[in-house]
């Protein structure tokens, strides 16, 4: 089922806590949508809207979180596909995202069967265009935009281990950076085996740094980049940013998507339960960044947050800003107050 959960009260400073810390609160049940979807991915445009994704659609859908008795509406249903992973904007309301036949259960997507496409939502009716097949990579799971070239998309491919790039325009793609920390585990591991799986890029003091989680090394990293002559590479060499914890005799606890505030800290979900905050050292250049659980539990026992997947901020208005939303493989829709 579907479950939108409302944390109201604030959070602590994710940097005054300590690492094994956690907070909840009960929330209410506002929306339950008639099917199960195991929720993937999500986006939000400037109107505040949610765009969700899921392992087991092929339909995207929309979730409007500040309309009372909001619906979970349809945007599009893509042809020949399963499911959808990543989706980003890289326009103005311009919205990019990756489907395919995928087996959820085995994380495997079947070859031939990857493609990328654009929704544009500046018209009555969102245009929908393929931006093209994406026949050379076994896994497209998380996808981000570079704010320096608009165009230029970046996913991860969770099976070799690379993050590819996609010209929006012509569907062009290639590897832009492959490595070792962003490789699936190589003992072996119960479940799906995912290396690289959500990315982001940010900008700061005019260079572009890509962070990314590793699932199944359990790690947040990142890497400047730079763009020339049309073809994204590494600037510099990969920065392993922190290491989840793995406790002795409970779950692999393994990080999935993130999002970035504007203070610098990933709000990652770690599976099976919970919402690390990753913190920044106070001195850029020395120490590891701090952790600190601010949501469900590392034995994946709470009932607000089963399997999160992604996490965005809201837009629209201060208080959305300060929104966090999270879905999960169990469709929930978890809203939390991030303010200090």
């Amino acid at each position: 089922m579907l479950i939108f959960l409302s944390l109201l009260s604030s959070l602590i400073s994710a940097g005054a806590e300590s690492a094994s810390s956690s907070r909840s609160s009960p929330a209410p049940v506002v929306y339950q949508p008639p099917v199960t979807l195991e929720l993937e991915n999500i986006a939000v445009r400037a109107s505040s809207q949610l765009l969700i994704t899921s392992v087991v659609s092929p339909t995207l859908h929309t979730f409007d979180p500040t309309a009372i008795n909001g619906k979970f509406d349809a945007v599009h249903t893509f042809p020949n596909v399963t499911g959808l992973t990543g989706i980003v904007e890289y326009r103005p309301d311009v919205f990019a995202l990756l489907a395919s036949r995928l087996n959820s259960t085995t994380g495997n997507m079947a070859p031939g069967s990857i493609s990328a496409w654009s929704v544009d939502f500046n018209a009555p009716t969102p245009l929908v265009r393929e931006i093209g097949p994406l026949a050379d990579t076994p896994n497209a799971n998380g996808l981000t935009a570079l704010p320096t070239a608009p165009d230029i998309l970046l996913f991860s491919d969770s099976t070799l281990g690379a993050v590819w790039q996609l010209d929006a325009r012509t569907g062009a793609s290639r590897i832009a950076i492959q490595d070792p920390s962003m490789l699936p585990s190589a003992a072996p591991v119960v479940g799906i085996n995912a290396g690289i799986n959500g990315l982001h890029v940010r900008l700061e003091a005019q260079t572009p740094y890509l962070y990314f989680t590793n699932t199944h090394l359990a790690t947040f990293s990142r890497v400047a980049l730079e763009f020339k002559r049309g073809n994204v590479s590494a600037a510099g060499p990969i920065q392993t940013l922190a290491t989840i914890p793995q406790p002795p005799a409970i779950q692999q606890q393994d990080p999935d998507d993130f999002a970035l505030d504007e203070r610098g800290r990933a709000w990652v979900t770690v599976h099976p339960g919970a919402i690390t905050v990753f913190s920044p050292p106070a001195h850029e250049t020395t120490g590891n960044w701090s952790q600190t659980t601010v949501l469900g539990d590392v034995n994946g026992t709470d009932a607000q947050l089963f399997q999160p997947t992604s996490a965005a901020f809201g837009r629209g208005s201060l208080v959305q800003s300060k929104t966090l939303y999270v879905v999960t493989a169990g469709s929930q829709v978890v809203a939390i107050d991030t303010t200090d």
